[in-house]
């Protein structure tokens, strides 16, 4: 009992200092291929690490089109359009992008998404003073 309400005098005044934007959503947007990139199965030099060659090649792994990067033309469509990047996925060929709840058919109507999900609320975040 003394764990719960020393927890709950912790995070509750987090909680009530979450300030959210309803007019933004965090958004997952999957996209329909990989073509048009300048990236290439025969050349992961430019888009995978030495070190994760490396481990692919003594482990025996192919490399494939999910190793490919996010086509970077539709990430930059989505940023034209207003949408903050927040991170992408080579594996899933998706985004997670902060973007308007009224405006996100304009993305489903892109020709590139295969489709997008709501995946939460956009939490305003409060910069962090500076310290001394």
């Amino acid at each position: 009992m003394r764990i719960v309400s020393i927890l709950t005098i912790l995070v509750f005044p987090i909680l009530l200092s979450a300030q959210y934007n309803d007019d933004l959503g965090y958004y997952w947007v999957t996209f329909t291929e990989k073509s048009d990139t300048a990236y290439t199965i025969e050349n992961p030099f430019t888009y995978l690490s030495q070190k994760a060659i490396e481990r692919r090649i003594r482990h025996q792994i192919p490399f494939d089109e999910q190793d490919l990067p996010v086509n970077r033309n539709f990430i930059q469509q989505l940023q034209q359009m207003g949408a903050e990047i927040h991170n992408t996925s080579r594996w899933f060929n998706a985004a997670t992008i902060v973007f308007e709840k009224e405006k996100i058919a304009e993305i489903e109507e892109l020709e590139f998404v295969n489709g997008t999900e709501y995946v939460g609320r956009y939490i305003i975040r409060k910069p962090h003073a500076p310290s001394n």
